[in-house]
């Protein structure tokens, strides 16, 4: 809080402005601090006898240079505020003094950044943005930096490290427990908002249990949209300040073939509107899990922003009962003095292992390149293909290297042995004592299940009866050497173990359909025990299956069958040729 100042202070409060800064919470700027050497803090300035070394007018200048500008948002006004106080602080510390905003002192900082970032002081993105941001303070103060600004740049690009994908590994360990503390507060949360919401910041009103321990939990409310933020970021593959500023959707749909939850949002630097959607994150299409959390989510906002455009991800704060965004910091905070600290995880390197929003973004990318290429992921991640090139396509580390052995001992044994690839492999794996080489399991892990046509999913698309029906078909001169069929045993499915359901009205319907078309098709058998031998097996384990799923999209999809018909798939029974 800032202290009262004293008498005669020069002080000024007209100068001083709160805006939103790029972590989304408010930041003072204070232009009186330029009127001094050194750009001391407001508190010295008010408190102490400091003798002005600039004129107010000096000051009203920058104050009004940086605060109207239009055509710049809140937080580039920040980022140029603490640009010309890093400035000023270098040009009033130089030995000897420099002049503000002129050539000689613009070059020299130039110089300092560069010699900071040679020597592993800054990265190369700061000493690029420290750049950047000195030059607009510059332009935006009347003083043109054509004349002496650097043709070719000072520094190198010695330090580009793209960002950092999850491995599997890593996944296993962060989404349970991130899930199981959505879901256990929330659920405590929704029993009695009011009280959660009336305590003191300080008072447990919930409980965590994880692995058989039990942990009082403060400020739980906030806890639910702080965890929520990094499921989103999975779930979306949005940018976090996007995230951070979402607004409620205001309908939904939980169709299959309709975007069921899709929020409009601005995308700063960009400076266009995109919409961030709910998806399926290159695994099964909309899980259950994933219906459930933003149905829980919606909820829980509401609770918190009553506001009928509320926030999707509101903060709520406890001593003046108010809604803020969320914001990079308060996930900070969380990570380090409440999930870090009693909950510690290590990744592949035995390094810490924190939820990140652009690692999860990142993650999306990999997965969506691997299978569809950079095109499809430059369009669900919004940005260009150079971009996804140089910071969302390095993978993961950890899995990178342990391909990189797999592959350089499967050729080393593949020419002193002089034998065949699929000989080599196995060798590695009998070497290694594993039934899968790393990039085997990536590609199992990160291929999407096969849809098939009688409403259920195949994680296996092209293991044994994968090769049971290629064969089958080359003995008939069906294929040629280098074409292969995915297994298509749609009776088969209800028996295997690699088969996925998905709990959506729309699949439960293609299901209910392909079970009616069976139970039709007694007109095209001899006899009863004709049709018994056929289909009973079957139908018995839909049956089973159809009982996995919730009653509510059983009874929506019930009545789609009754009103809309049959899948288009199965129209006929004629269509059962088995």
């Amino acid at each position: 809080m800032t202290k009262k100042p004293i008498k005669n202070s020069p002080w000024i409060h007209e100068l001083c402005i709160s805006l939103i800064n790029g972590a989304n919470t408010s930041q003072r700027l204070d232009f009186n601090r330029f009127r001094y050497l050194g750009v001391p803090k407001t508190q010295d300035i008010q408190q102490c006898a400091l003798r002005p070394e600039r004129s107010k007018d000096y000051a009203m200048k920058m104050f009004l240079a940086i605060t109207t500008r239009e055509d710049a948002g809140q937080s580039t006004k920040v980022n140029i505020f603490s640009s010309a106080r890093n400035h000023f602080q270098f040009c009033d510390n130089h030995n000897p003094r420099l002049l503000p905003l002129t050539a000689e002192s613009f070059l020299k900082e130039l110089q300092h950044n560069t010699a900071r970032q040679r020597l592993g002081e800054i990265k190369d993105s700061t000493e690029t943005r420290k750049r950047g941001d000195l030059k607009t303070f510059f332009e935006w103060m009347g003083v043109s930096t054509k004349p002496f600004f650097p043709t070719k740049n000072l520094s190198r690009i010695s330090q580009q490290e793209p960002t950092r994908g999850y491995s599997q590994t890593e996944l296993r360990k962060l989404l349970p427990l991130l899930r199981s503390i959505f879901k256990q507060l929330y659920h405590q949360f929704i029993l009695d908002p009011q009280m959660h919401l009336s305590a003191k910041s300080i008072t447990p009103t919930m409980t965590f249990c994880w692995q058989g321990k039990c942990y009082p939990v403060a400020t739980g409310v906030n806890k639910i949209f702080y965890v929520a933020a990094y499921l989103l970021s999975y779930y979306t593959w949005g940018n976090s300040t996007v995230l951070y500023n979402l607004k409620r959707p205001q309908s939904g749909s939980h169709s299959f073939s309709e975007t069921w939850y899709q929020m409009p949002a601005f995308k700063r630097r960009a400076f266009k509107t995109i919409s961030v959607e709910i998806g399926d994150n290159s695994q099964v299409h909309i899980p259950k899990y994933a219906m459930q959390f933003f149905d829980q989510l919606l909820k829980a906002s509401k609770e918190v922003d009553q506001r009928p455009d509320g926030l999707l991800l509101p903060n709520f704060r406890f001593r003046i009962k108010t809604i803020q965004p969320m914001s990079a910091c308060l996930l900070a905070d969380f990570n380090n003095k409440w999930l870090g600290r009693y909950f510690p995880m290590m990744d592949d390197y035995g390094k810490r292992l924190t939820p990140v929003p652009r690692r999860f973004r990142a993650t999306g990318s990999h997965l969506t390149i691997a299978n569809k290429g950079p095109i499809e992921a430059a369009l669900l991640l919004d940005n260009t293909p150079n971009v996804v090139a140089k910071n969302y396509s390095s993978g993961n580390q950890h899995l990178n290297n342990q391909m990189n052995r797999d592959t350089s001992w499967t050729l080393e044994q593949q020419v002193r042995d002089k034998s065949s690839i699929e000989a080599a492999k196995q060798k590695v794996r009998d070497m290694q004592k594993v039934d899968v080489l790393a990039y085997e399991a990536y590609l199992r892990k990160s291929a999407p299940p096969l849809r098939n046509a009688n409403g259920s999913y195949c994680k296996e698309q092209n293991g044994e009866k994968s090769e049971l029906f290629t064969a089958r078909a080359k003995s008939h001169d069906l294929l040629n050497s280098s074409e292969k069929i995915a297994c298509a045993d749609l009776l088969g499915c209800w028996d295997c173990k690699h088969q996925v359901l998905v709990d959506s009205v729309v699949d439960i319907w293609c299901i209910l359909s392909f079970r009616e078309c069976l139970e039709e098709s007694t007109y095209l058998h001899l006899d009863s025990k004709h049709f018994k031998n056929n289909f009973e097996h079957a139908i018995s384990k839909i049956d089973a299956r159809i009982k996995q799923f919730s009653i509510a999209n059983v009874r929506k999809a019930r009545r789609k069958l009754n009103d809309d018909g049959r899948h288009p798939l199965w129209l006929d029974a004629a269509l059962i040729d088995f």
